[in-house]
């Protein structure tokens, strides 16, 4: 463990040395074996130094290489520095040490913002860039090195390893962040990057480079993203069991009611209170019920259940007298032959208006929709899983009226599951688009980490930049 820090001035007073001689004392205890403090005038580096790879006074921190114009101050272990040594001195780059820092440095210089991508390893660093003056903050794929900063516009920016270094500094805003508090109550005492708890301290995103130039102006690049194959979502449903269930009714409907629950007492005689893999389920499922009644299912129509995605056309499908008239309801106004206020919803649950919001055509009359919120107020409902169904009709259909109560879930509700389909829908017109842009303006700042590059996701595709800050004003009503 290693600690740094630096300060980027950003006026005619240069950087103080005073300030990173105080961040860099405040961390002594992540680095016993060493300091150092450097400085160029507008910008300053302080660094406490644990010994690791390199024991020698070549890899002291602040490094600086003047033949390169380059400068950096690193925390952390990049485990490929040798194979990526190598490279750069196919390159032609020559090395006074022998350690993982000067490789950083010479990576940066030779593929700048592709650098970070080709660290294996867990990081954070500053470089500072003689020529363009520009002070660049890099973090580690998932974070496992901290690195925050302060700014103040027109001033100065200051970062650290640790928050409590920018305080030792002072001049840092500590009242407290109420979205930051929001996520701190929320998440088990979890403040997400950017956010700290503190409104004058901001962190470095995982996987993030922020840069500043010499005015001081701030551009953020992500150079990866964690890719989820399922829905983060589904993982934590109880989709498996549900589908289990269904295998189970479905087994019970093939076989018959007594050889069922004889297969069942014997399956939990002969597994009382143990853990068993899918595979010995199968081993004593073949035997003791398949070949017992052959004909009925196979091994291999059970392994697609358990193998594949979906529901297999076998599958025993439950009859609901209460669906199907919730279905004759829904066509008979579309057809216009019910009114609204005649569909009989008074009575229905959750999941009964999500089967009727799900059984809606891509598209529905505005007139139509109208007359439908006017004797059941969709718009604005207090269900999270209702709104979203009818919000997704709303948008499909072009009925305008529902987007004010729309902006006002989409800020308030965080689930990704939830908010994610809305933005894909707006994001099909040019009109859509800017009104999802508006209100990911608003929502972002207390949207989690995970939502929010999702959409930003979203909207890349829709041909926009993810960043909400020049979102066109539109018309919520």
């Amino acid at each position: 463990m290693c600690g740094l820090c630096g300060e980027l001035s950003l006026n005619d007073v240069p950087a103080s040395a005073a300030a990173v001689a105080a961040m860099t004392a405040s961390m002594a205890r992540r680095g016993p074996d060493g300091a150092g403090l450097w400085s160029n005038g507008h910008a300053a580096l302080g660094h406490r130094r644990l010994k690791i790879i390199d024991l020698s006074e070549r890899a002291q921190q602040p490094m600086v290489d003047p033949s390169l114009g380059v400068s950096v101050a690193f925390n952390g272990c990049i485990y490929n520095y040798k194979a990526l040594r190598g490279e750069l001195e196919a390159k032609g780059y020559k090395f006074f040490s022998d350690g993982d820092t000067e490789v950083v440095l010479k990576a940066w210089h030779a593929w700048g913002h592709d650098a970070p991508k080709r660290f294996n390893g867990m990081f954070a660093f500053a470089i500072v860039e003689r020529d363009t003056g520009k002070v660049t903050l890099v973090r580690d794929r998932l974070g496992i090195k901290p690195l925050y900063y302060s700014e103040i516009p027109g001033r100065r920016v200051r970062f650290a390893s640790s928050l409590s270094a920018l305080l030792a500094a002072g001049d840092v805003d500590t009242s407290i962040d109420p979205v930051a508090l929001n996520h701190y109550m929320s998440f088990d005492a979890v403040v997400p990057p950017p956010r700290t708890i503190l409104k004058g301290v901001r962190k470095v995103e995982p996987g993030t480079i922020v840069s500043f130039d010499d005015k001081g102006k701030r551009s953020d690049h992500r150079y990866w993203t964690l890719n989820f194959g399922r829905s983060g979502d589904d993982a934590g449903s109880d989709f498996a069991y549900t589908k289990g269930a269904w295998l189970l009714r479905t087994l019970e409907a093939k076989f018959g009611r007594d050889a069922f629950d004889a297969y069942l007492r014997g399956y939990f005689d002969h597994f009382a209170f143990q853990s068993i893999t899918t595979q010995q389920m199968l081993d004593y499922l073949a035997p003791n019920l398949l070949d017992k009644y052959p004909g009925k299912m196979s091994l291999a129509e059970v392994k697609a259940w358990i193998e594949q995605p979906g529901i297999p056309a076998d599958a025993t499908v439950p009859a609901s007298p209460r669906f199907a008239a919730i279905a004759a309801a829904r066509a008979e106004w579309l057809a216009g032959t019910r009114k609204p206020a005649d569909v009989g919803a008074k009575d229905w649950n959750t999941q009964e208006w999500m089967y009727f919001l799900d059984g809606l055509p891509e598209q529905v009359a505005p007139a139509a929709l109208t007359a439908f919120d006017a004797a059941w107020h969709l718009t604005g409902h207090a269900n999270a899983e209702i709104a979203r169904r009818w919000y997704l009709v709303s948008i499909r259909s072009g009925y305008l009226p529902a987007r004010a109560a729309m902006a006002d879930y989409m800020t308030r509700i965080g689930r990704r599951y939830l908010v994610v389909p809305l933005y894909e829908a707006l994001a099909q017109t040019p009109d859509g688009l800017k009104f999802a842009r508006s209100v990911y303006a608003k929502a972002k700042p207390g949207d989690h980490p995970i939502t929010q590059a999702s959409i930003d996701k979203v909207l890349a595709r829709a041909g926009d930049s993810p960043s909400p800050e020049a979102a066109d004003t539109v018309n919520l009503a």
